[in-house]
């Protein structure tokens, strides 16, 4: 996050920069989505082939 608000910016003082990630962050947070985390499903060969795999 920082890196993109330093990418475009000229600042001088430590306080410039902390105003430009806050106004950053608060124009982010405009748009923001819930993000969904997804539960993958294993299947017992699946834990078969990596015992396997980290035995070996």
């Amino acid at each position: 996050m920082s890196r993109k608000v330093l990418r475009e910016a000229s600042l001088i003082a430590v306080p410039e920069l902390k105003d430009a990630v806050e106004e950053y962050i608060a124009a982010d947070n405009r748009a923001a989505k819930p993000f969904m985390w997804k539960k993958r499903k294993v299947v017992g060969s699946q834990i078969q082939y990596t015992l396997a795999n980290l035995c070996n």
